[in-house]
């Protein structure tokens, strides 16, 4: 196993976006579960003998992802001014950042580009000249903004993306990737993403990593964040399917050679007996209570009497971290292996001096506390509206949930984790009153990375759309909003089918996956229609107005215009050009084929109606219908779902 650790070869969970991937209890039980038995069954074979080394360092890049990085500070040291060191500057990046970095470059490293002949035409590493940032995780933005690559690309890019038969020209994006409009997509999943400005100069780079099928994808959160880190859930497997050489090392931080002996993976049928509650009860101060968890832990070396400190709500912390473990009742077991493996690390120690030292929690929100132990921790108040970003997530279904508890009176305790033969581990736990007695509700590491490190020489300005004063037949605003009514309100899909046009019929199972009944004829297609809008409008529930259920979702693309009408909270009403237009035309899109279309872009014939739902959380797909008139009559002609 040692030796499998240190060449990388095996397959290990990633974290959640959300839960950063190394952690107290997070970053040892991912690998060890995979390599540690449980208690009297497992044991280090040595104590390293000398400091061990960290993973995501610049000398373990390729050497083309190295000239890159030399590339990007270059690049940033000669505008900015600065004397960055970029094989120093780089291992201090936070962590999604690297993780970001090496994903998307080993995905464009190992997808080749070849003609219709099969002539090769370079790798798609081959397009990019110049790294001008990485967006890691990037708390309170959109998924489409974060875990991706912004890049100047060599002269001739577009021409050969176009020339790839790997590569598919897809819709212009109109509501995500801003200023990134034309976007080509590498087939099957999980999918290499070019979005390029007009000129073909730059390009936003991701990985997508699901797949998801119409209506399901409004409810599992595809645009999640999570769609493009390769940390959570399973996208590192998923990753490392279709390409080879990428190393989960955020996953074993520390790598320790570590055997165990039995072969055993699993716990024994003996559990120990956990002891019921902490020792210091919610009528003493939060301090107190941290103390007492890490004097139990570190000085006493009594794993058992520190565990009463992680509450319930933890567990799904370590859910995340490991997401292919039966249950989350297994988490007290997986968190006292680890705790036990970390006082085998640090063996005895004398005091909390030499185990931890504080550090800052690295966001100007949370509310320093007075604190007897400031040295050993830092106290933090967490406001109300940072609490739930820092929860653990059971499942993505559970994003759709409110918090039931109170958001008040959370804490932040952040801390160092010190030892002769590894770099601090950083350390930040969420504590809050549960049931008379301080608890660990969440913990993560870097939850508030510095992105201010990252050099960026990206140059976007926030865009202002304004509604335009367009003059539009009565008669589409009225039809527009009695369909919508009747979808979301009435909830009568009968109704609601009147609207569609004939054509509109062969975008009926363009999102479907292999799990999926293709659709053989018209007769299946309304049905599937019919089917598809009612799980929509009962996924919204009973809305008492439009605006409970969607909300409008404007096109950041400046020749889509905006119109002026009554329901503008719920949906935004779109003059379409007709080369937009086109480009969602169902029967093309179901033959595949690829729209090229070029300016000019007429307005008149075409109209959108976009929204997103409400109950999704974070940044749903972006729903489009796209209405013409037919016989004096307004009618949907096609409709599209936007993803990031």
């Amino acid at each position: 196993m040692a030796e499998r650790l240190e060449q990388g070869q095996v397959s290990m969970n990633v974290a959640s976006p959300r839960v950063p991937s190394v952690l107290i209890v997070g970053v040892i039980s991912a690998w060890l579960s995979l390599s540690v038995g449980f208690g009297t069954n497992s044991s280090f074979s040595q104590q390293p003998d000398k400091p061990v080394k960290f993973g995501g360092t610049f000398d373990e890049l390729k050497p083309v992802q190295q000239k890159l990085v030399r590339d990007w500070y270059q690049h940033f040291n000669q505008i900015m001014g600065k004397d960055l060191d970029p094989e120093v500057a780089y291992g201090e990046l936070p962590y999604s950042t690297r993780t970001t970095f090496e994903a998307v470059t080993n995905a464009a490293m190992n997808t080749k580009l070849t003609d219709d002949s099969g002539h090769s035409l370079g790798k798609a590493i081959d397009l990019v000249g110049l790294v001008e940032t990485v967006r890691g995780e990037v708390p309170k933005t959109s998924g489409d903004v974060q875990f991706r690559i912004y890049v100047v690309l060599v002269p001739g890019a577009v021409d050969l993306l176009e020339r790839s038969v790997e590569f598919k020209r897809g819709r212009d994006n109109t509501h995500f990737h801003v200023d990134y409009p034309v976007n080509y997509r590498l087939d099957g999943t999980p999918s290499l993403q070019f979005s390029i400005t007009e000129d073909g100069q730059r390009a936003d780079i991701d990985v997508d990593y699901k797949s998801s099928s119409f209506p399901k994808l409004f409810f599992d959160g595809h645009l999640r964040a999570s769609n493009s880190d390769v940390r959570p859930g399973d996208n590192y497997q998923t990753h490392v399917s279709r390409w080879q050489g990428f190393s989960n090392w955020w996953r074993n931080l520390f790598g320790l050679p570590i055997i165990h002996k039995s072969g055993s993976d699993t716990p024994p049928e003996e559990k120990p007996m956990f002891p019921p509650n902490p020792r210091v009860s919610d009528h003493e101060d939060l301090a107190v209570a941290v103390e007492d968890f890490l004097s139990s832990w570190l000085i006493k070396q009594e794993p058992l009497e520190a565990l009463p400190y992680y509450g319930a709500t933890s567990f799904a912390c370590i859910s995340d971290l490991e997401p292919d473990a039966p249950t989350t009742d297994m988490a007290p077991f997986r968190i006292l292996r680890d705790m036990k493996e970390i006082n085998q690390l640090l063996g005895k120690i004398k005091s909390l001096e030499d185990a931890v030292e504080a550090i800052d929690p690295g966001n100007s929100q949370l509310k320093p506390i007075k604190n007897p132990h400031a040295k050993l921790f830092a106290l933090n108040r967490i406001p109300d509206e940072l609490v739930e970003d820092l929860e653990c997530r059971y499942s993505a279904e559970s994003i759709a949930l409110k918090h039931k508890e109170s958001l008040k009176d959370h804490f932040a305790a952040s801390m160092k984790l010190k030892s002769p033969h590894w770099k601090g581990l950083d350390l930040f736990q969420v504590w809050a009153k549960q049931e008379g007695y301080w608890k660990i509700v969440a913990f993560h590491l870097q939850p508030f990375a510095d992105h201010t490190t990252v050099p960026d020489s990206t140059s976007r300005q926030p865009r202002e759309r304004a509604h335009q004063p367009l003059s539009v037949d009565p008669g589409l605003v009225v039809s527009v909003e009695r369909f919508m009514n009747e979808w979301f309100l009435q909830k009568d899909q009968d109704g609601a089918m009147e609207f569609f046009s004939k054509k509109s019929y062969d975008c009926v199972g363009l999102f479907d996956d292999a799990s999926q009944s293709p659709i053989t004829n018209r007769t299946e297609a309304v049905e599937r229609l019919r089917q598809d809008l009612g799980k929509i409008s009962d996924f919204a529930e009973k809305p008492a107005a439009l605006k409970d259920a969607i909300t409008a979702a404007e096109p950041w693309t400046e020749d889509l215009h905006l119109i002026t009408h009554d329901q503008q909270d719920a949906y935004a009403l779109i003059s379409y050009s007709d080369y937009h237009a086109e480009q969602l035309e169902c029967r093309h899109r179901k033959e595949g084929r690829e729209y090229h279309g070029k300016k000019p872009r007429k307005h008149g014939g075409y109209f959108a109606v976009s929204f997103q739902l409400k109950k999704t959380g974070e940044r749903p797909p972006v729903v489009t219908i796209v209405w013409a008139k037919e016989k004096k009559a307004w009618k949907i002609v096609s409709f599209d779902i936007e993803m990031n």
